[in-house]
């Protein structure tokens, strides 16, 4: 199999730029510590833990998918 970066990256997610927090990254966070008691980063880990949060909610990851 071969996989492009363009496979693996979305930019999407960024907010408003480099170290700053983004809505949708301090909503995932606390969804994740009162749901699950995990506790994220305010800035990279909570955008990252939102995209794929977006991504599952419009069907673009599936329960399948790992």
């Amino acid at each position: 199999m071969h996989i492009e970066p363009s496979d693996v990256t979305n930019l999407g997610y960024g907010g408003e730029g480099y170290g700053v927090p983004s809505q949708a990254g301090l909503s995932a966070l606390h969804l994740l510590a009162r749901t699950e008691g995990i506790f994220l980063d305010p800035v990279y880990t909570s955008k990252g833990v939102s995209g794929l949060i977006d991504q599952i909610q419009k069907g673009v990851v599936g329960a399948d998918d790992t």
